[in-house]
This record gives structure tokens, sequence and C-alpha cells, in this order.
């Protein structure tokens, strides 16, 4: 690891204190990190396991993925991106261990090699333009850069030049969560189905592919039911918030929902991105301790 990359992580800690993100500007993600599948069945093995059309990732945008387990729960989520000769998932760091151990178990002939990633510096930025060679669209507004190590000082004074500054990483986190693009971490891990956190309708799920674990269940909500949970986010005067996969009550005390994920909006407040049955979405909510959740809002039509 490069004395530049720890400048920079040393730079993001007291970054992430601060709360000004009208200005256009890139962060790094400490807290997250990449996977690497490479081999020549490295495409072939991932269209078999995941959510998604692999075969239709393009290297400048970054692929929206879910892993299930056999009952069509999530077991993890993360950004595919396509390189020339492998693929690298990027996902919150709690989840890697796991995810690397749960591919590695569906290897058996295939020729892939599974590896964590730890000579890459993962970059917000407001658009892949500032940093063609290593960017990924995400969405309209974020887009993800892989940075090799031997490469971040030049990358740094790209970013520089093109009048981009480090800032805060919930600016980064307030674009995804408004965006309706969920996350699972080691606390919610099994907690939720593909329609419930919105995976789906986050461009997420591919039903036209092949088979993947989980992928009837998905497959039979999607053709033959309806989804009785969505995706919504609300704030909470709060930033001491419980783990992802805590329940969210209304008034009787009656489970209504889970608190997905979440980022600072101030330094009192917070943005919360949660799935909620529809049923109870007019209710009065609150999280663990009566914390109110207030400005509710439905992500996306079911």
């Amino acid at each position: 690891m490069t004395e530049a990359l720890n400048v920079l992580r040393e730079q993001q800690q007291q970054l992430d204190k601060s709360f000004d993100c009208e200005h256009r500007g890139f962060a790094i993600l400490p807290d997250w990190q990449a996977v690497q599948v490479s081999g020549e069945d490295a495409e072939s093995f991932l269209q078999n396991l995941l959510t998604n059309d692999v075969k239709a990732a393009q290297p400048d945008q970054a692929q929206l993925n879910g892993f299930c387990q056999a009952k069509g729960r999530l077991l993890a989520i993360f950004w595919l991106v396509r390189r020339a000769d492998d693929f690298v998932l990027i996902l919150p760091t709690d989840q890697v261990d796991f995810l690397t151990q749960r591919l590695n178990m569906f290897k058996l002939r295939s020729k892939v090699v599974i590896t964590n990633l730890n000579d890459l510096a993962l970059i917000t930025l407001p658009d892949a333009k500032y940093c063609q060679n290593f960017a990924s669209r995400v969405a309209d507004n974020a887009a993800l850069a892989l940075v090799p190590i031997e490469e971040l000082d030049t990358t740094l004074e790209q970013l520089q030049n093109a009048g981009l500054k480090q800032q805060a990483r919930h600016c980064w986190l307030q674009a995804l969560l408004q965006g309706g693009y969920p996350m699972i971490f080691a606390a919610s891990r099994e907690r939720f189905t593909a329609q419930q956190v919105n995976l789906d309708l986050a461009g997420g799920v591919s039903f036209r592919k092949g088979c993947y674990p989980g992928q009837e269940v998905v497959a039979r909500l999607h053709y033959l039911g309806e989804a009785k949970r969505r995706l919504f986010i609300g704030e909470v005067q709060t930033t001491d918030l419980p783990a992802p996969g805590a329940d969210i009550n209304n008034e009787a005390g009656d489970v209504a929902g889970q608190l997905v994920q979440s980022c600072q909006l101030d330094a009192a407040r917070s943005l919360i991105q949660f799935t909620l049955k529809l049923t109870m979405a007019e209710q009065k909510l609150l999280l663990p301790d009566n914390i109110a959740v207030n400005n509710i809002r439905q992500l996306s039509d079911s």
C-alpha cells in the first residue's frame, strides 16, 4: 500500500465528519473491498450463480448483482465490473471472506481463480469520464474506479486537474440510497428476497437468463405473485443506528419492515433505506428506542 493511499484514508476519516455535498468530488471506500474472479470459465461460472446476466456486462458499466441461497434469500449484493481478463466484485468488507468462501464451494471443476484483491484503491466518482481507464458507471451521478496502487498517484493528479476534490463518503452513499440501490451486509445476510429490497427494480435481476440458486423463487414471485414488501427511504433524528436487518415497528409494536442500510445527512440526522410491508406504508414507523421515521417515500412503485 502506497503512502499516498495511507494519506488519503486518513483524510477520508476527517472528511467524513463534513456534510458538504454540494460540490462534486471523489471519495475513498476503506470499508469496501474487491474480489477477483478470473480464469477461462469465469464468465460461465458467474452466469450460473448470480441474479443478473453476466454475459451482458459491459466494461464501462458496473452491473448490480445478487447472490442467493436456494430459497431465494440474498447472501450478498455487489457491483460486478468486467475487465479485459477477469471480473471484479465490489462489496462491503464484512462480506468479502464469506463471499470468497461461498464462491469457492461452487468451483468444482470450473477453471476459475477467486482472489481477494488488496492491490486496488476503490474510489467513488461523480462520473466515469474522470477516470476512464479504471472507472465504470454505477448510476446517473455515480461511478466506481478500481485504481491499481501503482497508478494511484497519477490518477489523483488527474482528478485534481479535473477540479475534483476529496469529499465525504456519505455524499456517494446518499446518491445510492436515494437512487434505490440496495446492499447486503453480514448482519442482513439471508434476511431479504430480491423483490423485498427492489433488486429487480434497480436492474440487478435478469428474468431472461438461465438458472441460478434461488432462481425459481425469484421468478415465481415476478411472474405469478406480487411483492408484499418493497424498498423505502426515510429520515431519522439520530446517527446512532442499529445494524442492517433490525426491525422497524409501527406504534402498536408490530413488525412493519427491516433496515437495509443507512448514511448520515448531517451531524444529527441519518437517511435510512428499509424494506416495508406495503399494507403498513401509511402507518407511523419507529426504529428501536422509539425513534420516529420521517419523510418516508417509496423508492419505486411495484
